[in-house]
C-alpha cells in the first residue's frame, strides 16, 4: 500500500491518533496516492496494529476530505473532482485580485525584503539534491505577497484556498519548479514597481497554470478515475 513502515507506538498516545497522523503524513507526502485503496486489513498489518484504528484514523480522514469511502471499493484516496478545483482557481484570482490592490500601496521595503527571502529560500530548495516541502515554502512566499494588504482574515481564506488540497504545492512545484519560480521573481519584481496592472495579470496566469498542472498531474495518478474527476 505505500506506508514506508511499522509504527513505534507512544503508548501514552491512542493508537488510531498515531494511525491517523501517520496515513495523513503518507497522503501529504504523495506515498498513498489519489484514488489509491486503504485496505484496512494491509494497513493494520503494516502499522503493526489492529484494523480498530485504522477504521477510526480512516473515518478521521474521510471527515477532512482526505479520503473517501466507495460502493464496493472501501475507503481510497480522495481524488479531487474537476468542479472543485475550478471552484478554487476562481475563488483564488478574485481574493487575490483584492488583495494584490490594498498590497501594492501598502507595502513596505522592508516586507519587500522578507518575500525576497523566502523567494530566494525556495530557489535554493527547487535546486536542491533534495528538494522536500516546497508546498510549504511556497505556501509562505503566497501568504507574504498578499499580507501587505493588512487585512488577516482576507489572508487566512487566500492562504485556505491555496491549502486546500494536501499535496498540491509539492506536486506543482515538482513537476513546473523553474517556471514556477520564474513567475514568482516576476510577481515580486511588479510588486516592488508597485505595478498593479502587471502584479494582477502575472498573479493570474500563475494561478491558472497551477491549477492546470495540478489537474494533469492527478489524471496521471488516476487514469481510471470517471468522468466526475479531475481526468475529466
Amino acid at each position: 500500500m505505500g506506508v514506508p513502515r511499522s509504527l513505534s507506538v507512544a503508548r501514552y498516545r491512542p493508537l488510531s491518533e498515531v494511525v491517523y497522523e501517520e496515513l495523513r503524513q503518507a497522503i501529504c507526502a504523495g506515498v498513498l496516492k489519489p484514488g489509491e485503496r486503504l485496505r484496512q486489513e494491509d494497513l493494520a498489518s503494516q502499522l503493526g496494529v489492529s484494523r480498530m484504528p485504522v477504521r477510526e484514523a480512516l473515518q478521521r480522514l474521510a471527515k477532512e476530505g482526505l479520503v473517501e469511502f466507495q460502493p464496493h471499493r472501501g475507503a481510497v484516496v480522495r481524488q479531487p473532482v474537476l468542479q472543485e478545483v475550478q471552484e478554487v482557481h476562481d475563488a483564488l484570482v478574485i481574493l487575490q485580485r483584492t488583495a494584490l490592490e490594498l498590497a501594492v500601496t501598502r507595502v513596505t521595503d522592508a516586507e519587500i525584503e522578507a518575500i525576497e527571502g523566502i523567494h530566494n529560500a525556495l530557489v535554493r530548495k527547487v535546486q536542491s539534491d533534495r528538494p522536500s516541502d516546497l508546498g510549504v515554502l511556497n505556501r509562505r512566499f503566497h501568504r507574504a505577497l498578499v499580507q501587505p494588504c493588512r487585512l488577516p482574515k482576507l489572508v487566512e481564506c487566500i492562504e485556505s484556498l491555496w491549502d486546500w488540497h494536501p499535496q498540491a504545492g509539492d506536486i506543482i512545484l515538482s513537476r513546473r519548479g523553474a517556471e514556477a519560480i520564474a513567475e514568482h521573481e516576476a510577481m515580486l519584481e511588479a510588486l516592488r514597481a508597485r505595478d498593479l496592472p502587471r502584479l494582477h495579470s502575472l498573479a493570474e496566469e500563475h494561478v491558472r497554470k497551477a491549477a492546470m498542472e495540478f489537474l494533469v498531474a492527478m489524471k496521471e495518478c488516476s487514469p481510471e478515475s470517471g468522468d466526475d474527476r479531475v481526468a475529466g
